[in-house]
């Protein structure tokens, strides 16, 4: 940066000038590395005339005798790393016209080219040019040649044309689905927020199932804006932070976005949901959010995405409460993670109460092709309710699955209406009912043939989980 030891003072008889022309990105790098920047840096950054260098020195010199008297001593010592060759482009005039969609003629281009201080010569049809120093921002390529004539001549210049392809545009089925996604869960009563990319390296794994190496920023402004995220949860929960802060209790917060890490860059949907879920005040009604609120809505979600997703007991991420979080699996590979946040940890970040989520879209953005079809059924459907006891630690998703293997040839839907604990139910036990729709294509089922099915079910529920029917 210059120093006492190189300065000009008012006593200085001897002076050494220096020109020079240095690398632009290794000057650029070495800036960045040492965090200094000068108006000298700058200025080798964005390059300068390598054929001027010289020039230049004699000048200042000739400018110092002048107004100084010096006495210039003979010679110039050079030292020339790397020799720099002038630039050469070749060009059509039928070449820009079919890239600019002009009709321009030679003596309009050849107009241009002299308007610009091109050195140029023709050789039939084509033009070869000779880039000037001084336009360090060119390079021997004829879209730098390209994009001065068409400024030269007037961007309004170039004509508006449809494009000759019969192709039609569109949105990609990924773009669908994150679209459609976006619809849905504002439709369902979320509010979307766009958060920073950027968080405290502190924070990097309070909400993410693996463990990836993070992304550092070079310079960060500030210690808390230092990594790339690998969870959108960072975000999304500090926005509930920052809005129960303001006395806003109710909240329902969603948001699509890009999670980093050296190993991939992968799109993620988060949610979270605080305080009152829905208020039906004149009917008196109020649904406070909790774990199966939000599971609610995203088994809504899934049904409307086509995706099969099951849920399992999920205890490994500190941040969420044990006994009331759950994995999301689609097949056996897990895709996310559903649950009430730890109470001490929900407490000390002020929501206490808050459940979230959140979910790698890969295999839901995927692009399938398993859609089947099949014509209405005109028969009739016939539902029946079985509530069945069975031990605490028995999944109810364990029991489904026994009941649509069971039950698939006529099974339409199943699900669970209902979980009891208390009194003609053991301590150790609990009931869980469930609503099962039954159909037959071929004809109208029958009251024996729906007890049929009903007792196969239940003979295997009885064999696999020692299940009984509740009193």
């Amino acid at each position: 940066m210059g120093g006492l030891d190189s300065e000009v003072e008012l006593y200085t008889k001897s002076i050494v000038l220096e020109a020079a022309y240095f690398d632009p990105i290794s000057v650029r790098k070495t800036s960045s590395r040492l965090g200094l920047k000068s108006e000298s840096s700058t200025r080798f950054e964005r390059k300068i005339d390598y054929d001027r260098v010289e020039r230049a020195l004699d000048y200042a010199t000739q400018l110092i005798q002048e107004l100084a008297g010096a006495r210039v001593y003979k010679g110039v010592v050079t030292n020339v790393k790397k020799e720099i060759l002038p630039k050469e482009v070749k060009i059509t005039t039928k070449k820009i016209n079919h890239v600019l969609g002009t009709s321009l003629s030679d003596e309009t281009v050849e107009d241009i080219f002299n308007r610009l201080a091109y050195t140029y010569v023709k050789n039939n049809d084509e033009y070869i040019i000779s880039i000037p120093s001084r336009r360090m921002d060119l390079e021997d390529s004829y879209q730098d040649i390209i994009e001065d004539v068409a400024r030269m001549n007037g961007y309004d210049n170039i004509p508006t044309t449809i494009a000759a392809t019969d192709t039609k545009g569109g949105l990609t089925y990924k773009q669908r689905r994150i679209r459609n996604s976006r619809m849905m869960w504002s439709s369902m009563g979320f509010n979307e927020v766009v958060t920073y990319s950027m968080i405290a390296k502190k924070d990097l794994n309070l909400y993410t199932l693996e463990e990836k190496p993070e992304i550092a920023v070079l310079m960060p402004m500030t210690e808390d804006k230092a990594v790339m995220r690998q969870s959108l949860l960072n975000g999304v929960l500090d926005a509930v932070i920052y809005n129960k802060a303001r006395k806003v209790d109710n909240i329902s917060f969603f948001e699509m976005g890009n999670v980093y890490s050296t190993e991939s860059e992968d799109f993620h949907l988060a949610g979270a949901v605080t305080g009152l879920f829905t208020s039906k005040l004149w009917g008196g009604v109020k649904q406070v959010a909790d774990f199966y609120v939000l599971k609610g809505v995203l088994d809504a979600y899934f049904e409307r995405m086509n995706v099969n997703v099951t849920y399992k007991p999920y205890s490994q991420l500190s941040t969420f409460h044990p006994g009331r979080c759950a994995g999301l699996y689609i097949d056996d590979t897990l895709i996310g993670i559903v649950g009430e946040l730890h109470p001490r940890f929900a407490k000390e970040k002020g929501i206490s109460g808050t459940v979230a989520f959140e979910i790698d879209m890969n295999l839901i953005t995927c692009e399938k092709d398993n859609f089947t079809y099949k014509i209405l059924n005109k028969y009739p459907t016939v539902s029946r309710d079985l509530a069945v006891v069975v031990k605490k630690d028995i999944l109810a998703e364990d029991i489904l699955k026994v009941i649509k293997q069971t039950a698939r040839k006529n099974l339409v839907s199943l699900e669970v209406f209902d979980l009891y604990t208390g009194e003609n139910v053991a301590s150790d036990e609990k009931s869980i009912a469930v609503k099962l729709t039954l159909e037959d294509t071929t004809k109208t089922l029958e009251s024996a043939d729906v007890d049929k099915v009903i007792k196969s079910v239940l003979n295997r529920l009885e064999f696999n989980f020692n299940a009984r029917l509740r009193d």
